[in-house]
């Protein structure tokens, strides 16, 4: 099954400017491709319906669990996994646990380097929900560099995490 999901927050860093690209993920629902309603087979959809109620998000791995492997880059309660090259860029698989013991909204700036050139930031965000205790928020987003070729061995560097825990 094919997880689809939407663009998260619109900011020069991730809209296309100047060789960035914008980062996906399930912040905004995810839209799924194949007609099943089973828990079980929605991945990533039940992260979203189980935030609405409040109930704790259970770390989980993406539709492509793999990619969750080897850590290239780690700072604070983010992750960075070996990115995945694809003929559209490189799907940089990023994770953030949140270690606290409040709520909290997280948001990671990824840079992506290569030869030729290759250059391109990349942005995790969980502003609508935010993370549980305990909890996890895997994303997939795609860097990209228009122009330049997608480098078979990317430096990955965490350049800002930010946390600001819930406020009622």
């Amino acid at each position: 099954m094919t997880l689809m999901f939407a663009a998260l927050t619109v900011s020069p860093l991730i809209a296309g400017c100047s060789g960035t690209h914008a980062a996906t993920g399930p912040s905004t629902g995810p839209s799924v491709s194949a007609a099943s309603s089973d828990p079980a087979h929605l991945g990533g959809l039940e992260r979203g319906t189980s935030a609405v109620h409040g109930a704790p998000i259970r770390p989980q791995t993406s539709s492509a669990g793999a990619n969750f492997q080897h850590v290239v880059a780690s700072q604070g309660d983010a992750t960075v996994y070996a990115p995945v090259r694809t003929s559209k860029g490189l799907i940089v698989p990023v994770e953030i646990r949140n270690t606290g013991k409040e709520r909290a909204f997280y948001t990671v700036d990824v840079r992506v380097q290569g030869p030729d050139g290759f250059s391109a930031a990349v942005r995790v965000s969980t502003d609508t929900v935010g993370v549980y205790p305990g909890g996890s928020w895997p994303e997939e987003p795609t860097a990209s560099d228009p122009g330049k070729p997608v480098p078979q061995h990317p430096r990955v560097t965490i350049t800002h995490v930010s946390r600001q825990e819930f406020k009622q």
